[in-house]
């Protein structure tokens, strides 16, 4: 339901706000560069890329289906408390109680680029990586094996070659799994800053330094974690990543929202929060279509855990003030005392801070543990080498003289069978 507006164009960055010649509660949409008219939406819901002889089909309507359907819950959560944040695409009347549309951040990539580079430099800086490690790997694989220094094969932990954690996170099986990855990470831009004039409150932000922290954490911690149920296999993409900026997201809504910091954000912090479980489900779903998707499914949920946790355990400052914290009663040696305590979404579901940052860090802790117990104890046979893709540890020298002279006694047994049925055949026809 769109508000009253005024007839003259409203400016908004690049686009302003026209009323239609309809109705004043109808808008048009123009983009005032350099004199363009209005821009209509191409045919078709589907993009193909070619990559060789494969296409790639990225499917537009989740995305389309996600917006309808933020748009409407937007409307519905949010209500007169909302009309604090307006979108690009409307503003709000003080007399209307309807929500605008809550645009995902992606959006602001195309509305202004210099914005977005200033506010959240970590992230675009990692999407760019992202990119150029796509391209190492497919288009110069004959020069030099761009996989095999950065892929995540778990025997390689024996090596300490540790670096592979994150590097492997620069791989893409192919243009799709690219690109849909790149849409979730643009879509948590708001988690590092906020872009000014974008609607957005800059009160759950956690900055550059924690949002790349936090990063870094969940993709090790989805790695290690999806190496102990599949030890053989080899982790590439950054997915765990991924999810574990969702765990970041849903862990600062959580707090806030349990300490009622800011009453007017509960509807923006429910339906942005709506964004993170859509953006989990595709993902998930898309590993339940494969069929190793049970390896990729543990381990996007182990970042989910990881980014979760870092927050609980680090205690960052959220829109650079402290943690909020609701007052509690904790039952001591001394009896019930008074104490300060998180809350997640509800008063009802508190608990105290230490205790929260020791669970925390103790799920990580326990994860990381486990790891490595399985690497250097359960999987003992396993070689450092990891088959040959070690950069610092090579495969014993007798397990390769060994493997040549067994393909040599192969070769000689092959022949001698060739020169048996040659003589065979030759006294046959004589």
């Amino acid at each position: 339901v769109c508000p009253k507006i005024l007839h003259s164009p409203i400016p908004m960055g690049r686009f302003s706000v026209m009323p239609s010649s309809r109705s004043n509660a109808s808008f048009r949409l123009c983009v005032s560069n350099e004199g363009m008219g209005p821009v209509r939406r191409p045919r078709g819901s589907r993009w193909t890329f070619r990559a060789g002889r494969q296409k790639i089909h990225l499917l537009v309507p989740c995305a389309l289906l996600m917006l309808s359907s933020l748009s409407s819950l937007s409307s519905r959560f949010c209500g007169t408390a909302y009309s604090r944040y307006p979108s690009y695409y409307g503003y709000e009347d003080s007399s209307s109680s309807a929500g605008g549309v809550l645009l995902p951040p992606v959006v602001w990539v195309f509305q202004d680029w210099e914005l977005v580079r200033i506010a959240c430099p970590t992230l675009l800086a990692f999407c760019f990586v992202a990119v150029l490690g796509f391209i190492l790997q497919h288009c110069f694989q004959r020069l030099f094996s761009f996989q095999r220094i950065t892929v995540f094969y778990p025997p390689t932990l024996k090596a300490f070659e540790v670096w592979r954690l994150w590097t492997h996170t620069l791989l893409h099986s192919d243009l799709g799994h690219l690109a849909v990855n790149l849409l979730h990470i643009l879509n948590t831009l708001d988690l590092e800053g906020v872009v000014i004039g974008s609607g957005y409150p800059g009160s759950y932000t956690l900055g550059s330094l924690h949002t790349g922290r936090a990063a870094a954490s969940a993709a090790a911690y989805g790695a290690l974690v999806g190496s102990v149920s599949s030890f053989g296999a080899m982790f590439e993409g950054a997915s765990a990543m991924c999810f574990g900026l969702d765990g970041a997201l849903f862990a600062v809504c959580g707090l806030l929202l349990g300490a009622n910091a800011d009453p007017s954000l509960r509807g923006f912090l429910e339906v942005r929060g709506l964004y993170v479980a859509i953006h989990m489900g595709i993902d998930i779903m898309r590993g339940c279509s494969s069929p190793y998707g049970t390896i990729g499914n543990v381990s996007h949920l182990a970042g989910f855990v990881g980014g979760f946790c870092y927050v609980l355990a680090v205690l960052p400052e959220i829109g650079g003030r402290p943690v909020p914290t609701v007052p509690c009663l904790r039952k001591k040696h001394s009896g019930w005392n008074e104490d300060r305590c998180f809350a997640f979404f509800s008063r009802e579901y508190s608990a105290g801070v230490d205790e929260v940052q020791s669970y925390a860090a103790g799920i990580l802790g326990l994860g990381i543990a486990l790891a490595l117990l399985n690497a250097f104890v359960c999987q003992r046979q396993a070689h450092a080498s990891a088959d040959g893709y070690s950069i610092f540890v090579k495969g014993p020298d007798h397990v390769f003289e060994q493997a040549v002279a067994r393909t040599l006694r192969e070769f000689r047994e092959r022949e001698m069978r060739s020169r048996e049925t040659f003589a065979a055949e030759q006294r046959r026809r004589g």
